[in-house]
């Protein structure tokens, strides 16, 4: 489907491509956080609903 309408399909392109290194860090960064959100999720004792909005208790 990509051929017929551009083409070359990117892959094919002979120049090589320019990775943003900024972009790469960041994605790194979130691959170590979300196991570690799961893993705090799993462990903990907190067995609320994170989405349900409740008032904080007055005192």
């Amino acid at each position: 489907m990509y051929a017929v309408c551009h083409g070359v399909h990117p892959s094919m392109r002979s120049e090589p491509r320019v990775r943003v290194e900024s972009v790469d860090s960041l994605r790194g960064l979130a691959i170590i956080i979300m196991p570690l959100d799961h893993v705090r999720d799993f462990f903990s004792s907190y067995s609320g609903n994170p989405t349900i909005r409740r008032p904080f208790p007055d005192g």
